[in-house]
């Protein structure tokens, strides 16, 4: 059931799953930069007997998409809101990519309230990747912003990705739930968009800079789980995404960080291998 909170004057879309359970832990999923909360139904849906919650940060899924620089750690205040509107304690945050870094940010002033992370291929940069950021001009337009917005029905944009890198390496129902989820009908066009627009889409691809999270990472002292990508054998795809974006030494950065490398996998760990990840979960935090 989707519920929604208010933060800086729009609002952020959240989900809460197995809301029967009284579990130890509350498992905060978040999602990738251009995805949305149901993004996780595959890998959450093998993991029951926890109290569960997703959230669509701002510009995603069903939250708002506000006129802002999408800067990441902004992302993380969405987070902080959400936390303490909630009350929850004892979590275990849980992100890929975007959302490692975001959710990891999001410690700095909530610690005692994590049990600890679970951090798929974080966007978490070596500090000579955040300068060569840093000289990008402020004017420059990611070419994501020219990603196809419209489409006449969900299985269009399925039968369309799934043919083509790196979607036809996913899993097919975690691939349908993207699509289904990640767009908007508009009714009076008859048309569909996607709920994560272009624009905005490239605006947190330029916004990515480090916002102090080093220092955070160097505090935490809860147990980190950090999952990096080591590339798929099989794949033709040479783009940023065909295998890890994490600094190698992230987990040694954390007080009680462990590193787990997969091999034959992209970046899109959690979209290609549902299965293996919710196991991962399982094992980590039991």
């Amino acid at each position: 059931m989707t519920s929604y909170i208010n933060h800086n004057n729009y609002k952020i879309s959240y989900s809460k799953w197995n809301t029967e359970k009284n579990s130890k832990y509350t498992l905060l999923f978040v999602h990738a930069s251009g995805f949305h909360g149901m993004i996780w139904n595959q890998i959450i849906t093998k993991l029951p007997d926890y109290n569960c919650i997703t959230i669509d940060l701002s510009g995603h899924g069903l939250s708002d998409n506000p006129d802002h620089d999408y800067e990441w750690n902004k992302f993380a205040f969405e987070l902080e809101t959400l936390i303490v509107d909630l009350n929850l304690n004892n979590i275990f945050g849980i992100g890929h990519s975007l959302g490692g870094y975001a959710v990891t940010h999001a410690t700095n002033k909530l610690s005692d309230r994590f049990a600890g992370l679970i951090l798929f291929d974080p966007s978490v940069f070596t500090k000579s990747k955040y300068e060569q950021n840093l000289k990008r001009k402020k004017d420059f337009i990611h070419p994501i912003s020219k990603r196809r917005n419209l489409w006449d029905s969900y299985d269009e944009m399925y039968k369309n990705f799934s043919s083509r890198l790196p979607f036809k390496l996913w899993d097919k129902k975690v691939l349908k739930d993207y699509c289904e989820f990640g767009l908007i009908k508009d009714d009076d066009k008859n048309i569909f968009q996607l709920s994560c627009p272009p624009w905005a889409e490239a605006r947190m691809m330029s916004g990515s800079s480090q916002y102090g999270i080093f220092e955070i990472i160097n505090k935490f002292n809860q147990k980190v789980l950090v999952i990096r990508a080591g590339g798929k054998n099989s794949n033709d795809n040479k783009d940023l995404f065909s295998s890890s974006v994490t600094d190698p030494k992230l987990s040694e950065m954390f007080l009680n960080g462990k590193d787990l490398l997969i091999n034959d996998v992209t970046h899109f760990i959690p979209q290609e291998k549902p299965e293996e990840c919710a196991k991962i979960i399982y094992d980590f935090i039991r």
